[in-house]
């Protein structure tokens, strides 16, 4: 069974453990609820998360990574079970090991699948794509022309609007 990796990114949530579920509460939002043993990384993008002791021991024995990220939401630490699934240990090796042809094709897919769901998002709050579908089209192996880093300016600066008096607010 392929294991599920999910983001924890809302400020405020609250992860605990109840009948060998990882419970997930965030504030002004339903409850969630998942099998630790279904969850194989749990990424928490949240500096206001609140973890309890055993949150994080049933993550570690249902062999799930527990990784956190910094200020500027990249990766700055992860947890790992000593008593780690051989399955897992193998994936991390291939991940390390992996050539670099396939990690630019790879990472060429990711963002081409980010600009395109940024493009539904924007067009849902704004009637437009801002061009972030056509500039999925162009990602080539590796984002040599960092067509990420474009397009998340775009992304960003849609969702902003020019005030009376020339300052930017957010659009509502």
């Amino acid at each position: 069974m392929i294991r599920k990796t999910i983001e924890i990114s809302t400020p405020g949530s609250r992860l605990s453990v109840s009948n060998r579920q990882l419970v997930i509460e965030r504030p002004e939002m339903q409850r969630a609820s998942l099998p630790l043993e279904d969850l194989g990384v749990v990424i928490v993008d949240d500096r206001r998360a609140i973890y309890t002791q055993s949150a994080l021991i049933e993550l570690m024995s249902a062999g799930a990574t527990l990784i956190i990220t910094g200020s500027d939401h990249l990766p700055a630490g992860m947890m790992l079970p000593l008593d780690a699934h051989h399955v897992q240990t193998e994936r991390h090796r291939a991940q390390i090991v992996t050539k670099e042809p396939v990690r630019k094709r790879i990472w060429q897919e990711l963002v081409v699948a980010k600009l395109k769901q940024q493009a539904i998002v924007l067009y849902h709050f704004t009637g437009e794509t801002g061009g972030l579908d056509a500039m999925a089209h162009r990602v080539r192996s590796g984002d040599p022309d960092n067509l990420e880093a474009q397009a998340a300016q775009r992304y960003c600066l849609a969702f902003l609007v020019k005030t009376s008096d020339g300052t930017m607010m957010q659009r509502v």
